[in-house]
């Protein structure tokens, strides 16, 4: 069975974008993604189906590559919506590991008037 690694998720720019180009001149950039959510959860007991609402808070690094991702960038200030669409992956930092969102899409839901 082929393995599946694709993630949709919602929430709030949490702080300024920190971007840099590669020595080969490819963007990249990075930003902490703040989510919030109740999700229902479905349990059988004795017959009957339960329905439990959890509240889910959770914050992921984003990591965004390419010439696509910079032009939404330029978009993209603290405090915005956005739904990014990628993958997980692991990265290393300092003896230290942690998982990332690698964005492939991200689409600004909240446009703010600032």
């Amino acid at each position: 069975m082929e393995a599946i690694n694709l993630i949709k998720l919602s929430g709030i720019i949490a702080q300024e974008i920190k971007v840099k180009h590669t020595p080969a001149g490819i963007f990249s950039a990075s930003f902490w993604l703040v989510h919030n959510s109740t999700q229902a959860n479905n349990s059988n007991s004795g017959g009957f189906t339960k329905q439990a609402l959890q509240r889910v808070k959770c914050s992921i690094q984003v990591i965004m590559h390419g010439n696509e991702l910079e032009v939404i960038s330029h978009d993209m200030c603290p405090g915005q919506e956005v739904v990014v669409l990628g993958y997980l992956n692991e990265r290393n930092v300092k003896n230290d590991s942690f998982m990332v969102l690698h964005a492939q899409n991200i689409k600004i839901i909240d446009v703010l008037n600032l």
